[in-house]
């Protein structure tokens, strides 16, 4: 898995995780998303669409309760 992959998945792990408040998650999410998700993509792009498809966009407004 790419450092970018790594970012990201520990970025949302420390929110379930409870080391991050969802306020934190809220607003920090868009930016590191802006700023990761096209070296994640390049690194694995199966990954990173399932990434996309469960946290991104609206789904995010779906997962309150990951």
């Amino acid at each position: 898995m790419g450092k970018s992959a790594e970012f990201l998945i520990g970025f949302v792990r420390d929110y379930l995780d409870g080391e991050n408040s969802r306020l934190d998650f809220d607003l920090n999410f868009d930016h590191y998303i802006i700023e990761h998700y096209p070296r994640m993509e390049h690194e694995n792009p199966e990954l990173a669409e399932c990434f996309a498809f469960y946290l991104a966009g609206d789904e995010i407004d779906r997962a309150r309760d990951l």
